[in-house]
């Protein structure tokens, strides 16, 4: 250690710096950094409050709480971000990109939504392997009276109305161009 590397906190301040940092960030490093004025070194920093983690019970099991609360917060988060949504401006212009309209919309994320229902409906996220020894009821169970045969000629009637709705990239849509 340095002389760079020491803090002039005084250490219960210092480890109730980093557990307040720890509840707000979730980063032990940043966290550490935050709480340790005059110390250089991310190493050193760390360190301090692993040591003190070891020796001190009280100190650990704040450690785990700070983890707890930040958690917490992340899932406040999530579930803002999944749910609510943020409202963000969309602005249309035209082609030599004057503005046209501006908009504000609310977008949402929708694989956080997903992540979410997994948490709270495992069910949601349950797969299911389908072999050929899977009983045909349990792979299709829609279509429980529908044979091999049929199945196979639906599906095909279901790819070939998928191709024909496939737009070629180079295709701009307007008439007589291909």
């Amino acid at each position: 250690m340095t002389g760079r590397d020491v803090c002039p906190l005084d250490p219960d301040d210092r480890k109730r710096r980093f557990l307040d940092a720890l509840a707000e960030r979730g980063v032990v490093q940043v966290a550490a950094a935050l709480a340790s004025p005059g110390v250089e070194s991310p190493r050193a920093a760390r360190s301090f409050f692993y040591r003190e983690r070891k020796v001190d019970s009280v100190f650990r099991n704040a450690w785990q709480e700070s983890l707890k609360v930040f958690c917490g917060r992340l899932e406040s988060e999530i579930v803002r971000r999944a749910v609510d949504g943020w409202t963000e401006e969309r602005v249309s212009t035209d082609a030599m990109g004057g503005v046209i309209r501006r908009d504000l919309v609310t977008r949402y994320d929708s694989h956080l939504l997903a992540l979410l229902a997994r948490r709270w409906m495992p069910e949601y996220g349950e797969r299911v392997e389908v072999t050929d020894a899977t009983p045909r009821e349990r792979r299709f169970p829609e279509l429980p009276g529908m044979k091999a045969e049929e199945l196979r000629a639906l599906v095909a009637s279901v790819e070939a109305a998928a191709a024909a709705r496939r737009v070629d990239p180079a295709d701009d849509g307007a008439p007589g161009t291909a």
